[in-house]
């Protein structure tokens, strides 16, 4: 099977490019990309490595035989949401008896979000128009573990990803194939954070910045700010200082995600 068409990054002011009415929008959910294979026996594989025993609470998924669904397993929250932090628990766990007690737990317990096919019924349709497979897509009914991702007109799409806590959406083309371009606009955010420490590495006297808000530590970030004196003293001038930090909102409130520094003032 080819490789996993991967959206390319756009921003948020491109999206008046996006108006004319072969283009949708469909929600950035935020686990794991797999494809799903029906095959003999169901296959969750993340391209060449095989997950399906890591999430049992799948495997009952019904699939028209020998086909392939492109998607994401994740914490379902919403049509909208899921939710990461949660799924972390699940990232990459083989311990079979901790899986078996996550799976009781309706918080944990994940749900495979498809949107895109690339076989039905033992017949490659990667070459056919998005418009064209999402018509096969919608023959698969939905279950408590398999849900279809909801289309939207990318502008309509848009406003709801701020008030939603959305990751961001994804913005394809109706009469492309599979293998045509995707776009994705991430819902990113920036908060002033207070330096409260640094670590060193054996590249750069200042690795890393430990930061914090309201008096919380929330993790670090990789310090590429201007070129301070390599010394301990210089690098202790930045504790008290404000880190603005860029990150990913999503899911649950907790510590950024992929923090960038912007600035330090």
């Amino acid at each position: 099977m080819d490789k996993m068409n991967k959206p390319k990054k756009k921003e948020w002011s491109d999206l008046g490019n996006f108006k004319d009415d072969e283009w949708i929008a469909e929600p950035k959910f935020d686990g794991e990309r797999c494809t799903i294979h029906s095959a003999d026996l169901l296959r969750i594989m993340k391209e060449d490595r095989n997950k399906t025993a890591m999430y049992p609470e799948l495997h009952g998924i019904k699939l028209p035989g020998n086909s392939v669904i492109d998607g994401e397993v994740c914490v379902y929250t919403s049509d909208l949401t899921s939710n990461f932090n949660n799924f972390q628990r699940r990232m990459n766990l083989q311990d079979t008896v901790k899986i078996s007690q996550y799976i009781k737990q309706p918080e944990y317990t994940v749900t495979f979000v498809a949107f895109d096919i690339l076989q039905y019924n033992d017949k490659d349709v990667s070459g056919l128009s998005f418009g064209e497979r999402r018509k096969l897509l919608d023959t698969i009914p939905d279950s408590d573990r398999f849900k279809k991702v909801t289309q939207y007109k990318p502008e309509d799409l848009a406003s709801l990803v701020t008030p939603n806590n959305m990751e961001g959406m994804v913005i394809k083309n109706t009469n492309d194939s599979y293998h045509n371009n995707w776009y994705k606009m991430k819902n990113l955010v920036e908060t002033d954070f207070i330096i409260s420490g640094y670590t060193t590495s054996d590249k750069r006297f200042i690795s890393t910045i430990e930061i914090e808000l309201d008096g919380n530590p929330m993790g670090s970030v990789t310090y590429f700010g201007p070129k301070f004196p390599q010394t301990e003293e210089a690098a202790r001038k930045l504790k008290g200082s404000t880190a603005v930090v860029q990150y990913m909102s999503s899911g649950a409130v907790g510590k950024p995600r992929f923090p960038v520094l912007k600035e330090i003032r």
